[in-house]
Protein backbone atom coordinates (compact mmCIF):
# COMPACT_ATOMS: atom_id res chain seq x y z
CA UNK A 1 0.00 0.00 0.00
CA UNK A 2 2.81 2.44 0.86
CA UNK A 3 4.51 1.53 -2.35
CA UNK A 4 1.29 2.57 -4.53
CA UNK A 5 1.19 5.65 -2.77
CA UNK A 6 4.38 6.73 -3.64
CA UNK A 7 4.29 5.63 -6.86
CA UNK A 8 1.02 7.59 -7.39
CA UNK A 9 2.95 11.21 -5.59
CA UNK A 10 5.57 10.09 -8.14
CA UNK A 11 2.95 10.41 -11.19
CA UNK A 12 1.00 13.53 -9.60
CA UNK A 13 3.43 15.99 -10.05
CA UNK A 14 4.43 14.81 -13.53
CA UNK A 15 0.77 15.09 -14.92
CA UNK A 16 0.51 18.34 -13.17
CA UNK A 17 3.49 19.89 -14.97
CA UNK A 18 1.96 17.96 -18.08
CA UNK A 19 -1.27 19.82 -17.74
CA UNK A 20 0.36 23.26 -16.91
CA UNK A 21 2.34 22.81 -19.55
CA UNK A 22 0.03 21.99 -22.12
CA UNK A 23 -2.47 25.08 -20.83
CA UNK A 24 0.73 27.01 -21.38
CA UNK A 25 0.87 25.88 -25.10
CA UNK A 26 -3.09 27.01 -25.39
CA UNK A 27 -2.56 30.36 -23.64
CA UNK A 28 0.36 31.60 -25.91
CA UNK A 29 -2.35 30.42 -28.74
CA UNK A 30 -4.70 32.48 -27.83
CA UNK A 31 -2.24 35.07 -27.08
CA UNK A 32 -0.91 35.26 -30.43
CA UNK A 33 -4.63 35.56 -31.79
CA UNK A 34 -5.24 38.11 -29.48
CA UNK A 35 -2.60 39.83 -30.06
CA UNK A 36 -2.98 39.73 -34.16
CA UNK A 37 -6.35 40.96 -33.48
CA UNK A 38 -5.24 44.02 -31.53
CA UNK A 39 -7.97 43.77 -29.26
CA UNK A 40 -9.91 40.52 -27.51
CA UNK A 41 -13.04 41.88 -29.27
CA UNK A 42 -11.95 40.92 -32.29
CA UNK A 43 -11.44 37.33 -32.05
CA UNK A 44 -14.43 35.14 -32.84
CA UNK A 45 -14.43 31.13 -33.17
CA UNK A 46 -10.17 31.32 -32.07
CA UNK A 47 -9.21 33.44 -34.98
CA UNK A 48 -8.42 37.00 -35.76
CA UNK A 49 -11.16 38.59 -37.53
CA UNK A 50 -9.93 40.36 -40.59
CA UNK A 51 -9.34 44.33 -40.42
CA UNK A 52 -10.72 46.83 -42.84
CA UNK A 53 -10.32 50.42 -43.43
CA UNK A 54 -12.80 51.79 -45.66
CA UNK A 55 -12.43 54.80 -47.33
CA UNK A 56 -15.02 56.45 -49.36
CA UNK A 57 -13.88 59.05 -51.54
CA UNK A 58 -16.80 61.63 -52.97
CA UNK A 59 -16.45 64.59 -55.66
CA UNK A 60 -18.92 67.37 -55.82
CA UNK A 61 -19.07 68.97 -58.94
CA UNK A 62 -21.05 71.94 -57.79
CA UNK A 63 -20.37 72.74 -54.18
CA UNK A 64 -22.61 75.33 -53.30
CA UNK A 65 -25.77 73.65 -54.95
CA UNK A 66 -24.91 69.98 -53.73
CA UNK A 67 -23.71 71.06 -50.45
CA UNK A 68 -27.28 70.79 -48.40
CA UNK A 69 -27.76 67.05 -49.75
CA UNK A 70 -24.67 66.14 -48.98
CA UNK A 71 -24.25 67.22 -45.60
CA UNK A 72 -27.91 65.42 -44.82
CA UNK A 73 -26.42 62.00 -46.07
CA UNK A 74 -23.44 63.00 -43.64
CA UNK A 75 -25.12 63.72 -40.87
CA UNK A 76 -26.84 60.77 -40.93
CA UNK A 77 -24.00 58.44 -41.05
CA UNK A 78 -22.06 60.59 -38.62
CA UNK A 79 -21.78 57.69 -36.19
CA UNK A 80 -19.36 55.89 -38.61
CA UNK A 81 -17.13 58.42 -40.20
CA UNK A 82 -13.91 58.18 -38.13
CA UNK A 83 -12.35 61.22 -40.20
CA UNK A 84 -13.43 63.48 -42.70
CA UNK A 85 -11.01 65.21 -44.51
CA UNK A 86 -12.23 68.17 -47.36
CA UNK A 87 -10.11 69.21 -50.60
CA UNK A 88 -10.87 72.30 -52.84
CA UNK A 89 -8.90 74.49 -54.59
CA UNK A 90 -8.57 77.95 -53.02
CA UNK A 91 -7.09 81.57 -54.06
CA UNK A 92 -7.17 85.00 -53.04
CA UNK A 93 -9.98 86.02 -55.34
CA UNK A 94 -11.87 82.77 -56.05
CA UNK A 95 -12.96 79.01 -54.59
CA UNK A 96 -13.28 76.29 -56.47
CA UNK A 97 -17.08 74.72 -57.19
CA UNK A 98 -15.26 71.23 -57.32
CA UNK A 99 -14.53 69.50 -54.56
CA UNK A 100 -13.33 66.00 -52.86
CA UNK A 101 -14.14 64.61 -49.72
CA UNK A 102 -12.16 61.63 -47.85
CA UNK A 103 -13.97 59.62 -45.55
CA UNK A 104 -12.89 57.14 -43.01
CA UNK A 105 -15.66 55.15 -42.47
CA UNK A 106 -16.18 51.81 -39.60
CA UNK A 107 -17.62 49.59 -41.34
CA UNK A 108 -17.49 48.46 -45.33
CA UNK A 109 -21.35 47.41 -44.84
CA UNK A 110 -21.88 51.32 -43.75
CA UNK A 111 -19.21 52.45 -46.30
CA UNK A 112 -21.57 51.23 -49.02
CA UNK A 113 -24.93 52.30 -47.51
CA UNK A 114 -23.85 55.62 -47.20
CA UNK A 115 -21.94 55.11 -51.13
CA UNK A 116 -25.10 54.49 -51.87
CA UNK A 117 -26.75 57.41 -50.14
CA UNK A 118 -24.45 59.59 -51.79
CA UNK A 119 -24.29 58.33 -55.48
CA UNK A 120 -28.42 59.61 -55.57
CA UNK A 121 -26.96 63.20 -55.43
CA UNK A 122 -26.79 64.57 -58.47
CA UNK A 123 -22.97 66.12 -58.99
CA UNK A 124 -21.88 63.53 -57.10
CA UNK A 125 -19.65 60.60 -58.02
CA UNK A 126 -18.22 58.04 -55.65
CA UNK A 127 -15.14 55.71 -55.22
CA UNK A 128 -15.03 52.88 -51.91
CA UNK A 129 -11.29 51.67 -51.38
CA UNK A 130 -11.56 49.07 -49.11
CA UNK A 131 -8.16 47.54 -47.74
CA UNK A 132 -8.30 44.58 -45.64
CA UNK A 133 -5.59 42.87 -43.32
Amino acid sequence: MVEKKAESAAVKPKAVKKAKAVKAVKDVKEAKVVKEAKTVKEVKDGKAKKQTHSLLIVHITDRVTDAPPVQEALSKFGDVIKTRIGLHEVGEEFSSPQGVLVLDIFGEAKAKQLQSAMSKISGVETKLVVFTH
